[in-house]
């Protein structure tokens, strides 16, 4: 049976196409201007008296201050200088003269009149419509409008019924350039936009269901899933489960998931997977089976079967949500014929969690960190945004849908950033430098003064949100999704050849915004913040993650603790030995580490011992150690004890003599082992 079948085979009507402007008998869609201005400031090149200013739905730019005409002048530049440049370039340059004629720019594109074709044509041509602009997949209109009057045209004259039957008219009509004559009312435009997109209509109007829930596709727009991204979700597809009772229950699970909030769409997504597992099972090895003849057994097999054939980790993940999704059917009695039983004990299924978090290598840090301080090289509010990013490592779903109002300020105790984390149901309260703060708060209050409905402290306006006139007003606000977003900011990356660590090796493949989580969890553990602390800075529900963390910092310990034992040497001017195992001991070294810097090296003798050399130690001690760093000062007190020797030897004062002469000595031996180490490592010279 094609589509077309199922089109003419409904057995429900009518459509139930969502409210709209396309429910109008005559659509008349907003033609979007490329420019436009507020008209409350004057152009800040001199001599030109044309109106500037903030563009409708806008946050305020730098090219604010420009007319339209001297906008598009620098726009058409090669490359299109700063605006400060472009306005001092202007003042020699030669004038725009006025346009000739009247402007005869129409406020909307041509009308497209429903009430010219049949009745059940309109009515599948303004469903097709609904659900492709809703899902996002029609966005541009000068784009619909050419699609659909060449649809109205060609239904018309064909006297059409169903958008399937322009399969056959279309098959009629030659796009070539020969063929202009009988395309002057409808476009080759047109006629080409129709034409590819007659198959997603038709696929459309093939699944169309009185009820969205009794769709096999679920998508979010459709079922009114109250979310800011629900264009971007993921459709759930449950024609994978072909297990009738299976198929029934989880649907009924997952709609009340969804309607009550008890889970999110990404959760409930999962449960087709699960039941997609049991079903290949059932279809390739143990055949139909009943409610009745589900056990612990079967669910073992099940994961044997799905070891043996190499299946990916989410498949064995999806066997333990099939686990807790039968017993709920079970327990709510939507499937009350399963078994009373536990159908996976813990350990029958093990699924290690890996946890690797990678904070930036330096290099890669320090570039990005360049990047960021550099204005230019970011569009709109993305520099502010990754200041926060940098500063206090939220995770992107947070920061891209934070609300207006999280900047606070506190008299005597500065800025912090204060929002809801809904991945662990919890407040995040966060001090943040003043410089960002201050720069937090005045943006928060532009954002407010100008758009007081705004649900989001960084809107996506885009760069052209006039385009978005099709179903939206310009007072809708869109946030940032993560794709745009990252995508955005890996091709700035890309531009500035923040590509590749010379330390690790290591190759970006993105932005990795949560890297910047991983490095400021790794920085404050090695700058000795309490694993606790860290926990609680982040926001962590539980102290898992941080002990992930602690590795990379233990190890980070380990090398500063081995780097600096090979670059030092004792008083006899030898290098120390090797570290064993036993010595590179985590808890061993933070009881070692903890030593005296002294004016010339380290006293390594242990925090519990005293020693009565402090605060002169005495070159002969044994905890005495020293690196290339202190060369220049061992020197120096070689050049004062030679001198302080000489005036001895003349005094006569013998015992003095000895004194420094032994001090000399020792000097001699250190300052000899120590360049002697510099030039077995040159790399390591003196900091």
């Amino acid at each position: 049976m094609n589509d077309g079948e199922l089109d003419c085979e409904r057995t429900f009507d009518p459509l139930p196409t969502p409210a709209g402007p396309w429910n109008q008998p005559v659509w008349l869609v907003e033609r979007p201007v490329r420019f436009a201005t507020a008209g409350d400031l004057d152009c800040a090149v001199s001599g030109c008296t044309r109106p500037a200013g903030t563009a409708p739905g806008d946050l305020p730019k730098a090219e604010d201050v420009l007319c339209v005409a001297h906008r598009r002048r620098r726009i058409k530049s090669t490359p299109a200088p700063s605006v400060p440049d472009f306005i001092s370039l202007q003042a020699t340059a030669s004038p725009i003269r006025l346009a000739r004629g009247a402007m005869t720019r129409k406020k909307f594109h041509k009308p497209i009149d429903f009430t010219f074709v049949h009745s059940r044509l309109a009515e599948e041509l303004r469903y097709v419509t609904s659900i492709q602009i809703n899902r996002n997949r029609w966005r541009e209109p000068a784009w619909v409008v050419t699609l659909l009057r060449a649809a109205l045209q060609i239904g018309h004259d064909r006297q059409l019924v169903h958008v399937a039957d322009f399969s056959d008219a279309l098959d009629d009509v030659d796009l070539s350039w020969t063929d202009r004559a009988s395309t002057r009312f409808v476009g080759l435009g047109g006629l080409r936009n129709l034409r590819l997109a007659l198959p997603g209509m038709r696929k459309i109007l093939a699944n169309a269901t009185a009820d969205p829930w009794e769709a096999l596709s679920w998508h979010a727009v459709d079922l009114n899933v109250n979310s800011p991204m629900s264009a971007s979700r993921p459709v759930i597809h449950w024609s994978t489960v072909t297990c009738g009772w299976l198929f029934d229950g989880l649907r009924r699970l997952a709609r009340e998931d969804i309607q009550s909030g008890a889970k999110a769409w990404g959760t409930v997504h999962t449960y087709t997977r699960a039941g997609s597992v049991l079903s290949a099972f059932m279809d390739e090895q143990a055949g139909p089976l009943q409610p009745e003849e589900i056990t612990r057994s079967v669910l073992l097999e099940l994961v044997s079967w799905l070891r043996d054939n190499e299946t990916t980790r989410q498949d064995l993940e999806a066997v333990n949500i099939l686990a807790r999704q039968l017993e709920r059917l079970r327990d709510d009695g939507v499937v009350p014929d399963l078994p009373d039983t536990v159908f996976l004990r813990r350990g029958d299924n093990p699924l290690k969690k890996t946890r690797n978090p990678k904070p930036f290598p330096s290099d890669l840090l320090a570039g990005i960190d360049q990047l960021i301080n550099d204005p230019s090289v970011w569009p709109d509010d993305m520099q502010l945004m990754m200041r926060v990013f940098r500063a206090t490592g939220p995770r992107a779903s947070e920061l891209l849908e934070i609300p207006p109002g999280c900047v606070v300020h506190a008299e005597g105790r500065g800025y912090s950033l204060e929002y809801y984390m809904s991945k662990v149901d919890d407040w995040r309260r966060i001090p943040i430098p003043r410089a960002l703060g201050e720069d937090l708060a005045k943006h928060q209050a532009a954002l407010l003064a100008r758009h007081p409905d705004s649900p989001y402290l960084f809107p996506n306006f885009g760069k052209a949100p006039r385009l978005r006139s099709l179903t939206y007003s310009r007072t809708h606000y869109w946030p940032w999704s993560y794709s745009s977003f990252s995508a955005t900011v890996w091709a700035i990356y890309r531009k500035a050849g923040v590509v590749s660590s010379s330390i690790t090796g290591e190759r970006l493949t993105g932005a990795q915004l949560h890297r910047f989580r991983h490095t400021i969890a790794t920085g404050l553990l090695n700058e000795g913040w309490s694993q606790h602390q860290v926990q609680k800075f982040l926001g962590h529900s539980s102290p898992t993650m941080m002990q992930s963390y602690a590795d990379i910092h233990e190890d980070t310990l380990r090398d500063q603790y081995t780097d600096w034992v090979n670059n030092s040497i004792g008083i006899d001017g030898k290098p120390s030995p090797p570290l064993s195992d036993a010595e590179i001991d985590v808890e061993r070294l933070r009881d070692t580490m903890v030593r005296a810097t002294l004016p010339n090296g380290y006293c390594t003798l242990p925090e519990k011992q005293k020693c009565s050399y402090l605060p002169s130690p005495c070159l002969s001690c044994f905890f005495f150690k020293t690196t290339p760093t202190f060369l220049p000062i061992h020197i120096r007190q070689r050049d004062d004890s030679l001198r302080e020797l000489d005036v001895a030897k003349s005094d006569g004062r013998d015992r003095a003599v000895e004194a420094h002469t032994q001090t000399v000595e020792r000097l001699d031996t250190i300052i000899d082992g120590l360049q002697k180490l510099m030039e077995d490592a040159p790399n390591e010279g003196v900091a």
